[in-house]
């Protein structure tokens, strides 16, 4: 049966995830004697669920896996800056006390606040997506070039695209769209991000 485009009655997996590892980080807060070892351990846990990763991965590799999705770019420095300096303590001769590995689990927990905000829509479709999606789209008479273009048209395009897999399911084909579009959004001017930033956004979180 194909995905409801407009309605969801289930319990938002994101906030799930995020209620989880602050929990995870209150207990680890409260603990005495803290190893640095216990926070690159709660970092790496709730990456992998957060980004669906299937193996196991470094920090640098954990990098990498953030240039395959959309982050608001004040979020993202910060993210990178945060995974860095964990990934210096998971190699690093001298052991972090405990005070420094607290002040490190309260910074991620107030990344995790910045990933996934306390009110996380529960219609994958906001206004913005679900009126891309209902519009008719202009007639591409040759997908392949239309897309070599890398235009705000083609991003459009598989924006709607991805959006409709996403309806049937088709979950994998609609991220490789969604990649796609990516892909044009970061070539585009700071104009054009701008007027198709809701849309990123928008298709990013339905993905989630």
């Amino acid at each position: 049966m194909a995905l409801s485009l407009f309605k969801s009655k289930k319990k938002n997996p994101l906030l799930e995830l995020k209620t989880n590892f602050l929990h995870r980080i209150d207990f680890l807060l409260g603990k005495q004697g803290l190893k640095d070892e216990e926070l690159y351990h709660v970092v790496k846990d709730f990456f992998k669920q957060y980004l669906h990763l299937d193996y196991e991965f470094t920090f640098e590799e954990l990098i990498e896996e953030f240039d395959k999705v959309y982050l608001d770019p004040d979020v993202k420095q910060e993210l990178i800056q945060f995974i860095s300096d964990v990934g210096l303590i998971e190699f690093s001769e001298n052991a972090y006390n405990e005070r420094e590995v607290k002040e490190f689990l309260k910074s991620f927990a107030w990344l995790i606040d910045r990933l996934i905000p306390l009110k996380v829509k529960e219609n994958f479709f906001d206004p913005e997506l679900k009126k891309i999606v209902e519009e008719k789209p202009s007639e591409v008479v040759k997908e392949e070039e239309f897309l070599k273009q890398e235009t705000p048209q083609a991003f459009k395009y598989l924006v709607r695209e991805a959006s409709k897999e996403l309806s049937n399911n088709n979950v994998e084909k609609a991220k490789a769209l969604y990649l796609k579009a990516l892909q044009i959004y970061n070539k585009m001017s700071d104009k054009d991000k701008a007027e198709n930033y809701k849309l990123l956004r928008a298709l990013y979180n339905m993905l989630r």
